[in-house]
C-alpha cells in the first residue's frame, strides 16, 4: 500500500492533529490530559510509531507505542517497555501495517537498552504469529468479594431501620473472622510515609531474586499512582506494633462503591491477613461494596492473595482477553524460559485506566 507512511513521533512535541487522532482511534481512553499522562509524564522515553494515510489527508490509521516501566529483580533494576495504544482501523488489516510499526518499535526499545517488551492481549495470534512475542495463556485470573454495606440498606422508615439493621448483622459476623491482632494495626497514608516505605518494599524482595516485579520507586509511585487522572487512588502502609507489614493500593471511580485492588504486598502469609483484613475495614467504613484483583495465579505472591479472596468466599476466574505475552530483547534472558510463575503481576502492571 504505497499511500502508507510510518512516523516515529516525538510525544513531547507532538502535533495536535496526532492527539486528535489517538482521540477517534480511542474514544473511550484518551483525552489530551489522558495522552499526556501516558506518553509524555511517563518517566523516560514513550516509544510512538503510527502509520497515515496520504491518500486521506494523512489520516491515523495504526498507532503502537511502548511506556517505559523499570523492572527488578532481586537488588537488580531492569528497563522493560510496555506494549499500550496498539489499534489498526479494520479496512487496512491484512497488509503488514501492524507488524512493520513493531519492527520499528522494538528497534527502538532495543536502542534504550531494555530488557523486555511485554503487555497484555485477547489477539494472540497477532502478537504471537505476526510479532514473534511468547504468549502465556489462561493464567491472568480476577478476584471479586463482595462486602456487606449500607449500600445495599436504603429505605425509609421500619423498612430502612430493619434493613441497616440487617447490614450491621453482616459486617459484624465479617468482622468476627479476623483475626485478634487487627486491633494493634495502624494504618497510615503511603505517600507521607514515603521513606517508611522504601525501606519495608526493599527489605521484602531484596532476597527473592528470582521474583521480577516492578519497581516501585517514588518517581514510578508518583506517575502511575499519585498523578494519574483516571482514578482517585488510595496507598496505605499498614503497622503493628510500630513496625512496618504491608501496603496496598486501591482505585476508586467517582461516584462508585467498588475498588480496584492494584497491588497489596506483606512480608509473611499471616501478615497477608493482617494487611487484607485492615483493607476490609477501611473499605466496609466507606461503605464500598466490592474488591477486584487483577494477578498471576502461577506467582507465590499472587497466590497469596487470591487465597485471601477464597478465604473471604470471593470469586475468581480466569481473565481470556488478558494473555500476558513478552520478548527478550537480549540474549540474557531475565525471565528464563519465560516462566510466568516468576513474574508478580497484578494491577499495577495494566495500563492504569481501570488499576
Amino acid at each position: 500500500m504505497e499511500s502508507i507512511f510510518y512516523t516515529l513521533i516525538d510525544t513531547k512535541n507532538v502535533e495536535e492533529k496526532i492527539v486528535q487522532g489517538y482521540q477517534m482511534l480511542f474514544p473511550h481512553r484518551y483525552t489530551k490530559e489522558t495522552f499526556n499522562w501516558e506518553f509524555v509524564q511517563v518517566k523516560g522515553r514513550s516509544i510512538n510509531v503510527i502509520a497515515q494515510d496520504n491518500q486521506k489527508d494523512d489520516k491515523l490509521i495504526c498507532t503502537q507505542g511502548h511506556i517505559p516501566i523499570g523492572l527488578k529483580k532481586g537488588n537488580q533494576p531492569y528497563l522493560s517497555h510496555k506494549t499500550v495504544g496498539n489499534y489498526l482501523l479494520p479496512e487496512y488489516r491484512g497488509a503488514s501495517i501492524f507488524t512493520d510499526l513493531y519492527k520499528i518499535g522494538i528497534a527502538e526499545c532495543i536502542k534504550d537498552n531494555s530488557r523486555l517488551i511485554w503487555g497484555f492481549t485477547p489477539a494472540v495470534k497477532v502478537w504471537r504469529d505476526n510479532v514473534g512475542f511468547n504468549a502465556i495463556e489462561k493464567e491472568i485470573f480476577e478476584g471479586k468479594l463482595y462486602l456487606p454495606s449500607k449500600f445495599h440498606s436504603k429505605g425509609q422508615g421500619i423498612v430502612g431501620a430493619l434493613r441497616s439493621f440487617y447490614t450491621s448483622i453482616k459486617k459484624a459476623i465479617f468482622k468476627s473472622k479476623f483475626q485478634p491482632n487487627i486491633k494493634r494495626i495502624k494504618v497510615k497514608d503511603l505517600n507521607t510515609y514515603m521513606k517508611d516505605f522504601e525501606t519495608f518494599y526493599n527489605d521484602c524482595f531484596k532476597e527473592q531474586d528470582h521474583l521480577l516485579h516492578i519497581n516501585l520507586t517514588p518517581k514510578y509511585l508518583d506517575w502511575r499512582v499519585f498523578t494519574n487522572p483516571n482514578n482517585n487512588y488510595k496507598s496505605r502502609l499498614v503497622y503493628y506494633e510500630n513496625q512496618v507489614i504491608g501496603y496496598y493500593i486501591y482505585a476508586i471511580k467517582d461516584n462508585a462503591n467498588l475498588i480496584y485492588l492494584s497491588e497489596i504486598t506483606s512480608n509473611s502469609e499471616p501478615h497477608y491477613t493482617l494487611v487484607f483484613e485492615s483493607l476490609i475495614l477501611e473499605l466496609m467504613d466507606a461503605d464500598i461494596t466490592s474488591i477486584t484483583y487483577f494477578g498471576n495465579l502461577k506467582n507465590e505472591l499472587n497466590k497469596q492473595i487470591f487465597k485471601l479472596f477464597t478465604n473471604f468466599k470471593g470469586e475468581i476466574k480466569i481473565l481470556d482477553w488478558a494473555t500476558f505475552v513478552m520478548m527478550d530483547t537480549n540474549g540474557d534472558s531475565i525471565v528464563p524460559n519465560h516462566a510466568i510463575e516468576n513474574i508478580y503481576i497484578n494491577g499495577l502492571w495494566t495500563e492504569g485506566y481501570t488499576y
